[in-house]
């Protein structure tokens, strides 16, 4: 399988996570010894403790979406180890599709789900039920959300292909894969197809013949993000 993601820029703000947040805690720390040295620095002191904390907290944010390890780039490439050449795997390249598989018989938005729970497909929508300590609790709810992002996810990559191939170009389409290990997933009738990420290369391998992205298309878009392919 082949895989396309700007890692240069994922590095980039990785490191900008660490100096923000440790920048941040150096900022603080020279407003406390401020505030110790003079009562007269109180305006300075304040200025600089609003400033440490607002730094400290964008890099946190920073950190908790872009983290070393467990990103959601790095789990769907583990799941997807071992499918063929022919599969093309894009992180955070094509539009607003965070990850985009380009399957021979088929286009994919593959979304990301964190939620636990016992997870129902069925009568054109999804059900959640809660469950505490791997049982169900209460009654299922709609998990509308989850079908709104997914179809998000596959309008922007089918704009994309469309902008790129404009005579070539399948409609894609929506995956939604669970990563929580408390998730149960029962895959019924919903636009977007439901799945857990431990068999998500066999519902891969499995899926229908549907209308593809022509070889040569495929060839050219690789072609265009070639410098951004990388290896385990």
């Amino acid at each position: 399988m082949k895989r396309y993601m700007d890692l240069p820029r994922m590095n980039r703000l990785r490191r900008t996570a660490k100096i923000l947040s440790f920048g941040g805690l150096g900022i603080l720390v020279v407003a406390l010894l401020l505030s110790l040295g003079s009562a007269n620095n109180l305006g300075i002191t304040l200025g600089l403790a609003l400033l440490g904390l607002l730094t400290s907290q964008m890099g946190s944010i920073l950190t908790r979406r872009w983290p070393d390890r467990g990103r959601a780039d790095q789990v769907f490439d583990a799941a997807l180890k071992g499918l063929d050449s022919r599969n093309a795997l894009f992180h955070y390249l094509l539009g607003g599709c965070r990850h985009a598989l380009l399957a021979p018989n088929e286009a994919l938005a593959l979304v990301p789900v964190y939620e636990p729970g016992i997870f129902d497909a069925s009568r054109g929508s999804l059900f959640r039920t809660k469950t505490k300590r791997g049982e169900p609790r209460g009654k299922p709810g709609e998990a509308r959300h989850l079908l709104d992002e997914a179809d998000h996810e596959a309008a922007a990559l089918s704009r994309e292909l469309k902008k790129r191939f404009p005579e070539a170009s399948p409609e894609a389409h929506a995956v939604l894969v669970f990563f929580h290990p408390e998730a149960r997933v029962n895959a019924g009738s919903t636009d977007a197809s439901v799945v857990h990420v431990k068999k998500l290369k066999e519902f891969i391998r499995a899926m229908p013949r549907r209308s593809a992205l022509p070889t040569d298309a495929l060839a050219d878009l690789e072609a265009a993000f070639d410098r951004l392919r990388y290896d385990d």
